[in-house]
C-alpha cells in the first residue's frame, strides 16, 4: 500500500479505563452531556465536546466537517424534534491510551421520538445507533475528532 500515506504513524499502548479513572469519568461525563443535548434538542451543547474539525464515517463515505458544519446540521435535525428516549442499550466500552492523550469509545443507544415529517407533520421514529468515536485530549480537555456511526430503523 505504498499509495496510502497515513497522516501519523505511532504505536500507542491502551489501558483499561480503570487505570485512568479521572479520564474515564471525564469521558462518561461527555457521553451524558451528549445524551442530555439530544433530549433537550440543544445543538450548541452537543458540539461543545468536538474538535474544530471532525472526521465522520457513515454510509460508506468519509467526510471532514467543521464544528460549525456539525452545529448547523444538528440545528436542522433538532428543529421540531422531541426525543422521548435516548438511552444506552449496554454500558459504553472505552479504552484510553497509557499516556492519557487518546481514547476511543463505542456506544449503542436506543432513540425514540418525534420529528418533522413531510409537510411539517410530526412523525414518530425509533432507531438503534451503534457508533465509535475517537477523542484526543487537547489543552487538558477531551475533544471528539472522529465518529463512525451505524443506524438501524425500527
Amino acid at each position: 500500500y505504498e499509495s496510502i500515506k497515513p497522516d501519523v504513524v505511532s504505536v500507542l499502548r491502551f489501558v483499561e479505563p480503570s487505570d485512568r479513572m479521572d479520564d474515564q469519568n471525564a469521558l462518561l461525563s461527555i457521553l451524558e452531556d451528549n445524551r442530555r443535548a439530544h433530549l433537550e434538542t440543544d445543538a450548541e451543547r452537543l458540539v461543545t465536546h468536538i474538535a474544530d474539525e471532525i472526521l465522520e464515517v457513515s454510509a460508506g463515505a468519509t467526510k471532514r466537517q467543521t464544528r460549525a458544519d456539525v452545529l448547523a446540521r444538528f440545528q436542522k435535525v433538532f428543529d421540531g424534534a422531541k426525543y422521548e428516549r435516548w438511552e444506552d442499550m449496554e454500558p459504553p466500552t472505552m479504552k484510553i491510551s497509557a499516556d492519557g492523550t487518546l481514547a476511543w469509545v463505542v456506544r449503542r443507544v436506543d432513540v425514540r421520538g418525534k420529528s418533522k415529517g413531510a409537510g411539517g407533520k410530526a412523525q414518530s421514529s425509533r432507531l438503534i445507533s451503534a457508533y465509535s468515536s475517537i477523542y484526543e485530549k487537547r489543552d487538558g480537555a477531551w475533544k471528539m475528532t472522529s465518529v463512525t456511526s451505524t443506524f438501524l430503523s425500527r
